[in-house]
């Protein structure tokens, strides 16, 4: 998935996050840490009320800015797009990254025109190659391995949106929201938690990466894991008292929002202002005390849209890049995106423009003597990589994307050429 602890990856260097703070003064400095935790009690806030509050947050951070929605076709910005549209004393416009053919762009167009706001896809179709690696090189190295190289087709759209009188608003982290991070965890593993196994319960986290190391470094990662992932679980609170939900939900925002949002916050900061009301510290700390039943499966941002806008519910959703009707539930939706690519083959051109972009800048990395006496990699991966780079085979993004993010970022830190 992601690092889990709050420790820096570099030596000698000490991060302060989720909540902690830095006190310089003239007789030196100091780190206050801080245990932050929501509260857990039974005093529960009925949806309707927390959706007023989300409002009322919403509408005070952005009162007087020029606001732009950062409109997919996912379910979290669903719920923000129907607060905005009910909230006329707010200027705001939208857009979406990438090419119309993507399907978030899709039904983020379709959204636009059926409910007259204005909105705008942003897309560089004549960028050229040297541009795109200018701007991946640094891209990736602003980051800690945190995402794959080529997220920076998206992500390179941002540099044409540059309004500095501008706020962006958007959902990241609205899977709390509706109870969907870890849910295999919650129904498959919930025994391995409560023996506290931690090799079982690190299956249930591993999102994919290539064997890009040795036999040697890997074994050293994985026990790496397994004592990161006893150390973090032991700093939690106990799973039987605030339940197995709320406590996969705390597992997230103190894993997730530093190791993965928090670097790419950082790195669009510079950039422009944003905004992300479900990372929203106040609101956090309450959408613990919403009955985990008013959350789970989406049932609270639905209940929300239906309130706001019901409109919204007939036009249909994206979910892991495929489009599915408004009303299927998580499970449904989940099989859908399995199921769905067995019967359509569909090109994917941006996998195409991506590789068609970075395979002279790629075979000229794993030939160079820079990655050959690398001792980690693993030489057949380096090899067999490179062969199916020379053979244009389109399938050798996922391993080429993980690739490139760590060396590019392993380069950056020694600040050696690439």
């Amino acid at each position: 998935m992601n690092q889990l602890s709050d420790q820096s990856i570099l030596k000698n260097v000490i991060r302060i996050t989720l909540g902690n703070s830095l006190v310089i003064d003239r007789n030196g400095f100091k780190i206050i840490k801080e245990i932050w935790e929501p509260d857990f009690d039974d005093n529960y806030i009925p949806k309707n009320i927390f959706l007023e509050m989300l409002i009322d947050q919403i509408e005070k951070r952005l009162r007087n800015e020029n606001v732009l929605l950062s409109l997919s076709g996912g379910l979290d910005s669903r719920v923000i797009l129907s607060i905005l549209l009910n909230l006329t004393a707010i200027k705001w416009e939208s857009f979406s990254l990438g090419s119309l053919n993507l399907p978030d762009c899709r039904i983020a167009s379709i959204l636009s025109e059926k409910f007259a706001f204005k909105h705008k896809i942003i897309d560089k179709p004549n960028l050229d190659a040297s541009a795109f690696i200018k701007f991946l090189t640094e891209y990736l190295s602003s980051l800690e391995v945190t995402n794959p190289a080529s997220n920076a087709l998206i992500m390179i759209n941002y540099n044409y949106l540059i309004q500095p009188d501008a706020i962006i608003i958007d959902g990241g982290f609205g899977e709390i929201w509706r109870r969907q991070y870890l849910n295999r965890l919650s129904t498959l593993g919930k025994h391995y938690l409560i023996k506290r196994d931690y090799q079982e319960i690190s299956k249930f986290l591993r999102l994919y990466k290539p064997p890009l190391f040795n036999n040697e470094i890997t074994a050293l990662l994985e026990k790496s894991v397994i004592e990161e992932l006893a150390a973090f679980i032991t700093s939690l609170p106990d799973i039987n008292k605030i339940g197995i939900e709320n406590w996969l939900d705390l597992f997230s925002i103190k894993s997730r929002l530093p190791n993965f949002f928090g670097f790419e916050q950082y790195r669009l900061d510079k950039i422009i202002s944003s905004y992300m009301p479900f990372a929203d510290i106040d609101l956090i700390k309450n959408i613990f005390k919403v009955r985990v039943s008013d959350r789970k499966n989406g049932k609270l941002f639905n209940y929300a849209i239906k309130k706001l806008n019901p409109h919204l519910t007939d036009i249909k959703l994206v979910r892991g890049n495929k489009i599915i009707p408004f009303t299927t539930n998580n499970f449904l939706s989940a099989l859908y995106s399995k199921i769905f690519p067995l019967f359509v083959k569909e090109e994917n051109q941006d996998q195409k423009r991506f590789l068609g972009f970075v395979k002279e800048f790629s075979q000229d990395i794993l030939t160079s003597a820079e990655v050959n006496t690398y001792e980690p990699y693993d030489k057949n991966f380096i090899n067999n990589l490179r062969d199916r780079i020379y053979a244009n085979d389109i399938n050798c993004i996922k391993d080429l994307d993980w690739f490139l993010s760590f060396e590019i970022y392993r380069r950056s830190l020694s600040q050696k050429p690439i």
